[in-house]
């Protein structure tokens, strides 16, 4: 009973602690994506990023306080149970706030083309429905998250626990992923939640509009 009453004292400490920094967070989450579901998958995205964090820190830091976390292959768990959580609470809170706000990812019209109907349904619905930074970060979790699952050579390379390695090189390759799809939406002067069908058709229409407005 003792063990549940401090974990609770902590969850409530940490929520305290990421109000403020949630509703930030959950402005920017709501700015990105229309759509509920993926607002609460980036929750979750970044609540899973503030506890791996955190179990790398309390792995570097060697607390004495904390001798079976420093002692066992336990920190992605014992992190997960701590800060996982008040963080995705604290995350959620914001995003709702955020929502009730009106806040939502800003409108331009950029042209529409319809799928090509001869392609694969499941790459159809993900090319037309996934912008392009979310699909950027998916790549960049499966390719980092594999090379270190794989061949140890990222994250790895620098910290013994696996899970923690793996888990880190996968939200590390989400990270840059999404930087680089939101540069490449940005250099063309798209919103964040354009998709790829989207972005191919404005591409085409600044292309063909290009020679005529030279002439």
């Amino acid at each position: 009973m003792s063990a549940v009453v401090a974990i609770l004292g902590v969850w409530f400490v940490v929520f305290g602690v990421l109000v403020a920094p949630s509703r930030w967070a959950g402005t920017w989450i709501a700015g990105q994506t229309k759509s509920s579901i993926f607002g609460y998958l980036f929750c979750i995205a970044c609540a899973q990023l503030i506890a791996v964090y955190s179990a790398v820190i309390l792995v570097f830091a060697n607390f004495s306080f904390l001798p079976h976390f420093n002692s066992e292959s336990s920190q992605i768990g014992f992190a997960h149970l701590i800060f996982f959580v008040p963080a995705l609470f604290a995350l959620v809170l914001g995003f709702r706030r955020a929502r009730s706000l009106g806040v939502e990812p800003k409108q331009t019209a950029p042209p529409v083309i319809e799928a090509p109907q001869q392609s694969n349904g499941a790459l159809r619905f993900i090319r037309s429905t996934l912008p392009v930074p979310i699909l950027y970060a998916l790549i960049g979790v499966t390719v980092f998250g594999l090379l270190d699952a794989t061949t140890g050579r990222f994250f790895g390379q620098f910290i013994s626990d696996r899970p923690v390695a793996v888990v880190l090189s996968a939200l590390a390759g989400a990270v840059m992923g999404y930087l680089l799809g939101w540069h490449i939406v940005s250099t063309n002067g798209l919103p964040p939640n354009t998709t790829p069908y989207e972005m191919n058709a404005a591409l085409r229409k600044r292309a063909q509009n290009g020679p005529s407005s030279q002439g």
